[in-house]
């Protein structure tokens, strides 16, 4: 397969719903055995779309994405300082290695929780060493349980309801959807639910890209 070519316009689109770009194309033997299409949006911190190409107003659901955003509002209810190890496994994925499952595990300890107040689905670990040593999947290993134990300690600290953290009418994602204009300079045009269990929004892709500039 060769790296995807991705060509970025320099202005804005004229039309806001034109279809997604080719962005890679997978030979075999010479001949394009598939094409697969997508969008890219890049922005500046303001919101000014600098370049894209496909459909940067399309909506896309930020699943991950989110994580930085949703550790910060769970970090606002949150006065000690946590670890760099701590903050790290509650901004991203993990693969459920012992310094991420050790990570989830101190944050789990410092809001006076255990492992089975996760309602993250319980999952194999990704890391395949880990995953032979394991004897069946549960929440800590899941790639999210980071972010859930982050969530769990911010429950603690501001006495909100563990039990109901995933729900999205609770106070924690009401915080969430409060900071999500300000950081992509859009409101969400639909809030579903992710893998994990807790809420994810939709997000046109522009608005997505200003959220990490």
């Amino acid at each position: 397969m060769r790296p995807p070519s991705i060509r970025l316009r320099r202005r804005p689109p004229a039309d806001p719903g034109s279809l997604s770009a080719p962005l890679a194309r997978v030979i075999r033997s010479g001949v394009v055995e598939s094409v697969h299409l997508g969008s890219v949006a890049v922005a500046d911190a303001a919101g000014g779309l600098l370049a894209w190409s496909g459909d940067p107003s399309g909506d896309v659901f930020a699943r991950s994405c989110m994580k930085p955003l949703q550790a910060a509002v769970s970090l606002s209810f949150v006065e000690e300082a946590l670890s760099e190890e701590e903050v790290a496994v509650m901004c991203a994925s993990h693969n459920a290695e012992t310094i991420h499952l050790d990570a989830v595990e101190a944050l789990l300890a410092r809001g006076g929780r255990r492992a089975g107040d996760l309602r993250c689905p319980p999952a194999w670990p990704m890391d395949p060493a880990r995953a032979r040593e394991v004897e069946a999947p549960e929440s800590r290993y899941h790639d999210c349980s980071g972010k859930h134990a982050g969530m769990l300690l911010a429950c603690s600290r501001a006495e909100m309801d563990p039990a109901g953290y995933l729900d999205r009418d609770h106070p924690l994602h009401r915080a969430v959807m409060r900071a999500i204009p300000d950081a992509a300079g859009a409101e969400p045009s639909a809030i579903g639910t992710d893998g994990c269990g807790v809420p994810v929004h939709a997000l046109p892709l522009a608005g997505l890209a200003t959220m990490y500039t």
